[in-house]
């Protein structure tokens, strides 16, 4: 069974919540929330609650809704989710004209996908807080910004046949990055694009690699702003860009550092044309 839920702006300049409980619906496999455009400052919240990992939750901008604003939230909380590898995912469906949602947030999830599909680009900001693995994934034409809390996360991977942004407000954790750039250049129709810059993992005091794998038949744009401390043989940190399975090409700004640079810039490019971009005197071995 499917759930459908379309929202109205009933009181503009309040901020509302509207949760669906559905503890007592064991046979819903899909709920689906029909968006509104929001007011400037004053966003609702949708709250999804009492579902499994199963149940597929998407956050569409309705087909009568052709506003570009529509940032609500959706929070989403998982019934049985106390072990360590739970998974699901959430879809976002900008079918009508690039959207901009509010927040989404999911608890509990360990391994949590957002999927975005509708063919016009979504900007959104996303909080996964128990998290280990985040998979972002961006249909044809329906690419955009993701701007992403996980502090727990250790991974991101990222496939897009679209431009997409990721930005990091909190991946502290994240030294492993996968980008699948799938869209191909063809005749005058643009790469895909994936950029992800102003990386900012935590740094230890140990040696640590920061450590982006990129595919696919697109482009991808890559820099960290981390600073690395002051290197030695027992930090001697290392950033690690792997394009060999790419053939759109790769620029990687190696200068893009706070401070101090990782001691070892490693870059293996792949059969497109790739960039590596290094400070001068940026590096101390």
């Amino acid at each position: 069974e499917t759930v459908v839920i379309e929202g109205v702006n009933a009181n503009a300049g309040i901020n509302e919540t509207l949760t669906i409980n559905l503890d007592q619906s064991a046979a819903v496999t899909k709920v689906e929330i029909k968006n509104y455009a929001s007011d400037d400052t004053d966003d609702d919240t949708f709250t999804v609650e009492g579902i499994s990992t199963s149940t597929g939750v998407t956050l569409t901008d309705a087909t009568s809704n052709s506003a570009t604003t529509s940032d609500n939230n959706l929070t989403i909380t998982y019934d049985a989710v106390t072990g360590t590898a739970d998974s699901s995912t959430i879809t976002l469906n900008s079918n009508t004209s690039a959207t901009t949602f509010g927040t989404i947030t999911a608890a509990g999830i360990e391994t949590l996908t957002i999927d975005a599909i509708g063919g016009t680009d979504s900007t959104y900001a996303l909080t996964a807080a128990a998290a280990k693995t985040l998979n972002i994934t961006a249909a044809a034409g329906s690419g955009g910004t993701a701007s992403v809390t996980a502090g727990n996360a250790t991974a991101v991977n990222i496939t897009a046949a679209d431009d997409f942004t990721l930005t990091d407000t909190s991946l502290g954790k994240v030294f492993t990055y996968t980008i699948d750039s799938t869209l191909a250049a063809v005749g005058t129709t643009a790469a895909s694009t994936v950029t992800a810059t102003d990386i900012t993992p935590t740094v230890t005091t140990g040696s640590d690699t920061l450590k982006f794998t990129v595919k696919g038949a697109g482009l991808a744009t890559i820099d960290s702003d981390a600073n690395w401390g002051v290197q030695s043989t027992s930090n001697g940190d290392t950033i690690e860009v792997d394009a060999s399975a790419n053939t759109g090409g790769v620029t990687v700004n190696f200068g893009g550092h706070g401070t101090n640079n990782a001691r070892y810039n490693k870059f293996t490019g792949g059969s497109g044309a790739d960039e590596a971009q290094i400070q001068a005197g940026g590096l101390d071995k």
